[in-house]
C-alpha cells in the first residue's frame, strides 16, 4: 500500500520535475504544493525548459495542485518585459511562452495560506520577513492578499512596477531596495512573524538539508535533494529524494 500524506511541499524544481514525478506516483496525498522556481538550470538548454513547460501545464489544472511563483518563473510570465533574472534567456523565453498562455500563468499564485491545526501556515518561494510589518499594518494576511490583488492586475495588463512586496530585492541580496519580498528574501535576512508559521525555498539551505530557521518556519530548497510532507498537525517530515 502506499504512503499517505497530508500536504506534499516541494521546493524548487529547476527543470527537475520527473524526480517530483516520481514521488507523487509513490504516494497518496490530499494535496500538493509547489514553492515555484521550475524554469532555468545550470547549463540547461531551451528543450529543457519546453518540456518542463508542458509539465507545469499539465500539474497546474490538477485539482489538489497548487502552484506558487519563484523569481525565476517571474520573467517568462512577463514574457522578458522588465523582470529579470540569472538564467533568463531569451530562446528559452520564446520555448516556454509557446505552451504557457497567459490564462495558464493565471493559476499560479504568490502564496498560499494553509489552516492547520489551528495554526496560519504560509507558503510562499522566499520566506515573508517580519522587516514588512510596521505599525500600520493591521494584518500580515490582509497585507499578503492586498498584494495578490495587485499582483493579479499587474499580470494581467504586463505592467512594470519598481517597488513591491513581490519584486523587491535588499542591498543584502544584491538589489536595490531596503527590504527583499516574498519572491527574493535570504534566510539570512529573514525574521519571522508572530502567529504566522512558514515554510519557503529560494535560499539552497546549509549542506542541503531542510532546516527549522526558526520554529515552525521552515527553509526547505535542497536543490530537490529533499521533499517534505506535513500532517494534519503541522508536523514535518523530509524525505530523501535524490
Amino acid at each position: 500500500m502506499k504512503p499517505h500524506y497530508h500536504i506534499v511541499i516541494i521546493p524548487d524544481i529547476h527543470l527537475k520535475h520527473e524526480s517530483v514525478g516520481d514521488f507523487l506516483s509513490s504516494c497518496t496525498y490530499d494535496k500538493a504544493i509547489f514553492l515555484g522556481d521550475y524554469f532555468d538550470d545550470y547549463g540547461d538548454e531551451p528543450w529543457q525548459n519546453k518540456i518542463t513547460a508542458k509539465w507545469l501545464k499539465e500539474s497546474i489544472y490538477v485539482n489538489n495542485h497548487i502552484h506558487l511563483i519563484g523569481n525565476h518563473d517571474l520573467p517568462y510570465m512577463f514574457n522578458g518585459k522588465g523582470y529579470l533574472c540569472s538564467g533568463f534567456d531569451y530562446d528559452k523565453n520564446k520555448v516556454i511562452n509557446k505552451v504557457l498562455r497567459k490564462y495558464d500563468w493565471a493559476q499560479l499564485k504568490l502564496f498560499h495560506i494553509e489552516q492547520i491545526n489551528g495554526e496560519n501556515w504560509l507558503f510562499s518561494h522566499a520566506g515573508f520577513t517580519n522587516s514588512w510589518i510596521t505599525e500600520n499594518t493591521d494584518n500580515p494576511i490582509t497585507m499578503l492578499i492586498n498584494e495578490e490583488e495587485w499582483f493579479d492586475h499587474v499580470l494581467s495588463k504586463q505592467l512594470i512596477v519598481e517597488n513591491s512586496l513581490f519584486l523587491n530585492v535588499s542591498h543584502r541580496a544584491g538589489g536595490s531596495h531596503k527590504r527583499s519580498g516574498l519572491l527574493w528574501c535570504r534566510t539570512s535576512e529573514f525574521t519571522p512573524i508572530k502567529e504566522l508559521n512558514q515554510v519557503f525555498g529560494h535560499t539552497p539551505t546549509l549542506d542541503l538539508i531542510p532546516v527549522e530557521i526558526y520554529p515552525k518556519n521552515w527553509a526547505i530548497d535542497t536543490h530537490l535533494n529533499y521533499i517534505c510532507t506535513m500532517n494534519e498537525q503541522g508536523v514535518m517530515t523530509t524525505h530523501e529524494i535524490n
